[in-house]
């Protein structure tokens, strides 16, 4: 993987730093790349990823919303408790058995269409 963001650069400049740590001096580091979380506790912080949460509260508010994503894109989502259960197990793995330092909690791939097609099913209104 070659980011070409520096936000993709940032990320895996620390994962290689806390790899390099971890054979170097054992320093316990782990690593999760998490996807896209969404959940109704949720508000939304902004940016394309967050169109999940930002759709429910838009519907909610206004009854429509306007999604800055091309509909065939396919998005990587997981529920915040699955998000939760992953880190918690992540966290309390035993570093020894761990293979890898760096690891993505396993998501569901979904276009944007077809996530605003189930979500327009709770908002018929709309």
């Amino acid at each position: 993987m070659r980011p070409s963001s520096i936000y993709g650069i940032g990320k895996i400049y620390g994962e290689l730093l806390g790899e390099y740590y971890h054979s170097k001096s054992g320093l316990d580091f782990r690593s999760l790349r998490v996807p896209i979380v969404t959940s109704s506790a949720m508000q939304s912080a902004g940016g394309s990823a967050a169109f999940t949460v930002t759709m429910f509260n838009d519907l909610l508010k206004n009854k429509k919303t306007d999604i800055p994503i091309e509909p065939d894109v396919k998005m990587p989502l997981i529920h915040l408790p699955d998000l939760i259960n992953n880190i918690l197990n992540f966290m309390e793995a035993d570093s020894e058995r761990l293979r890898f330092r760096t690891y993505t909690p396993l998501s569901v791939g979904v276009s944007v269409k077809d996530y605003c097609d189930e979500v327009m099913k709770l908002f018929p209104d709309c």
